[in-house]
C-alpha cells in the first residue's frame, strides 16, 4: 500500500479541527478548540443578525418579507410566522406569501413595539370575551366546524340467482355489483346550526352520518368535524361528538340508567363533580327524576329514550348527529324530546345534524335542511325556501255554520278537502288576499286559517321530482 495514502484517523481529525476553528475565527473570533473536547454551540445567523444592526444604527427593527407569489419554508425558532408559538424550537414553519418573517413581527406596514408578543396577543383577544364565537371575537370569517367535500361510499355487494343450483355455483364463482350509498355530496355546516338531514329510505343518510362519526372510512372524499378527521378516531375528537340511533341503545338492559351514565363518565374521564352537574341539568330538563335509579327492562320506550340522551350526553359534546331521536315515541314524548333538543343547543352552542321522517321533528327544530336522493345531494337550504320552491301555493281552510253553494267555493281555488261545515281550498300565493276577501263577504264563514302546504307533500314532491330527472339523464 503506498504510504502517502495509508489511514491517519489521528491528523485527519487534526485538520479538520483546524479548519472549523479558522471558520469560528471568521465569525466573531471564537477561540481554537481543544482536540477531545465538546466545542460550545455557536448560532451563527444571531451573530450576523447582530453585526448586521450594529452597523444599521438606531432605528426602527428590520423586518424580512416573503416574496410575493412566492411560498417558503424556514426554520423559525421560538415563534411561527403568523406569530402562534411553536412547542419545540427549530421546527420548520411555513409562511404564505406576504406574511412577515421573523420572531416579535408587526403586520405588514407597522413597527413592532420591543415588547410586542404575538402569541401572547392571540391570548389576549381570546379572553377578551370567552362567551363568543370566533367571527364575532375577531371580526373575521371562520372556517366551518363540519365540511364535506365530495363524499363517496360505495359498498361490493355479492349477487347470486335464487335456489340451490345457484347457491352452488356461488361457491366456485361470484358476481358483484356496486352500491352507490353516497355519491358525491358536499356541504359545510357551521357552528350552533341546527341541520335536518332529509331523504327517503336508502337515500344514504344513515351512512353519511356514519363516515361523518367515525363509523365507517369513506370510499373518496374529504370529510373534516371540528377540525378532524373522523375515521382516524383520535380520543379528541371522539370526546366533541355523539351519535344517537333509535333504533339502537347502549343503556344495560338489567342495570339502572344511572350505572350507564356512570360508565360513560369513565370511558370519557369526565371530572366527577363536572358529571354529577351535567346529569343533574339534563335529568330536569327530562324531568326523569327516579327513574334513572330503576333498571332498564321496566322503562317504557319514551323513557328509555330520554335515558338514551342523557348517557349520549355526560361529556358534553359539541356535535350532535340524531338519526330518527323519536322513532315509536307518543306525541307528548315527541314534544318534550324535541325541546330537550333545542334547549341542550342554546346552552351548549351545539351543533346539530338530524335525521327523521316526522316532518314535525325538522319543522321544530331545523331551519335549515338538506336532502339527498340515491345518495346525491337534492336541495340545501332553509326550510322555508323549500316550500316556497316546491309548493309556494297556500291552503285556506274554512269553517262554515251552513252549507256553501258549489259554485262560490269553487270560484276561490283548487278544492282540496270538503265536509259539510268545513272547506280547505288551495290558492296561489298573489291570488290569496282576493280569495279570503271573497270568502268573506259570499259564503257563512265563522273561521278561517292560511296555512303552507305540508311538509310530507313538500318532501314527496322533491323526490319525485328528481326521480324524473335521473329519468331524463339517463
Amino acid at each position: 500500500m503506498d504510504r502517502g495514502r495509508r489511514h491517519r484517523p489521528g491528523r485527519d481529525r487534526q485538520e479538520r479541527h483546524a479548519r472549523r476553528d479558522h471558520a469560528l475565527r471568521a465569525h466573531g473570533g471564537a477561540q481554537p478548540v481543544p482536540l477531545g473536547a465538546r466545542p460550545a454551540r455557536v448560532d451563527l445567523g444571531a451573530r450576523a443578525r447582530a453585526l448586521s444592526r450594529a452597523e444599521a444604527g438606531p432605528g426602527p427593527a428590520r423586518r424580512r418579507v416573503a416574496p410575493p407569489g412566492r411560498s417558503r419554508r424556514r426554520r423559525v425558532r421560538g415563534l411561527r410566522a403568523d406569530g402562534l408559538r411553536v412547542q419545540r424550537v427549530g421546527r420548520l414553519a411555513a409562511h404564505q406569501p406576504g406574511h412577515v418573517v421573523g420572531a416579535g413581527a408587526a403586520p405588514l406596514g407597522e413597527h413592532a413595539p420591543p415588547d410586542h408578543d404575538p402569541g401572547a396577543a392571540h391570548d389576549r383577544a381570546a379572553r377578551a370575551a370567552p362567551g363568543a364565537r370566533p367571527r364575532e371575537r375577531e371580526g373575521r370569517r371562520v372556517s366551518p366546524q363540519i365540511r364535506v367535500t365530495d363524499l363517496k361510499k360505495h359498498f361490493r355487494v355479492h349477487e347470486r340467482a335464487p335456489g340451490l343450483a345457484a347457491s352452488l355455483r356461488s361457491l366456485f364463482s361470484r358476481t358483484h355489483r356496486t352500491v352507490r350509498a353516497v355519491d358525491g355530496v358536499s356541504f359545510e355546516i357551521a357552528a350552533g346550526e341546527r341541520v335536518g338531514f332529509l331523504g327517503p329510505n336508502g337515500a344514504g343518510k344513515t351512512t353519511t352520518l356514519k363516515m361523518l362519526s367515525g363509523l365507517l372510512h369513506p370510499t373518496e372524499g374529504e370529510v373534516a368535524v371540528d377540525g378532524h378527521v373522523p375515521q382516524r378516531r383520535e380520543a379528541a375528537f371522539l370526546e366533541k361528538i355523539m351519535l344517537v340511533m333509535g333504533q339502537k341503545q347502549q343503556l344495560i338492559w338489567d342495570l339502572p340508567p344511572a350505572d350507564t351514565f356512570d360508565l360513560n363518565r369513565a370511558i370519557y374521564e369526565v371530572p366527577r363533580a363536572q358529571f354529577e352537574e351535567t346529569v343533574r341539568e339534563l335529568t330536569e330538563l327530562l324531568d326523569l327524576g327516579d327513574l334513572v335509579r330503576k333498571p332498564t327492562r321496566e322503562l317504557s320506550l319514551g323513557e328509555r329514550m330520554k335515558c338514551e340522551l342523557v348517557a349520549a350526553l355526560v361529556h358534553r359534546p359539541r356535535v350532535l348527529f340524531l338519526d330518527e331521536p323519536t322513532i315509536g315515541l307518543d306525541v307528548s314524548t315527541q314534544v318534550v324530546v324535541r325541546e330537550f333538543i333545542r334547549e341542550y343547543n342554546l346552552r351548549h352552542d351545539a351543533t346539530l345534524i338530524l335525521t327523521s321522517h316526522y316532518m314535525d321533528d325538522v319543522a321544530a327544530l331545523c331551519p335549515r335542511v338538506i336532502v339527498i336522493d340515491k345518495g346525491q345531494l337534492s336541495y340545501d337550504g332553509g326550510l322555508e325556501a323549500l316550500v316556497m320552491q316546491v309548493r309556494p301555493e297556500k291552503r285556506l281552510r274554512l269553517r262554515l255554520h251552513a252549507a256553501a253553494a258549489e259554485e262560490e267555493v269553487e270560484a276561490l281555488g283548487q278544492i282540496i278537502e270538503r265536509e259539510e261545515r268545513e272547506i280547505v281550498v288551495q290558492v296561489a300565493q298573489e291570488a290569496l288576499a282576493g280569495a279570503v276577501s271573497r270568502a268573506l263577504e259570499r259564503l257563512p264563514v265563522t273561521d278561517f286559517t292560511v296555512t303552507a302546504a305540508p311538509l310530507e307533500e313538500v318532501m314527496s314532491e322533491l323526490f319525485a321530482r328528481s326521480r324524473e330527472a335521473r329519468e331524463r339523464s339517463e
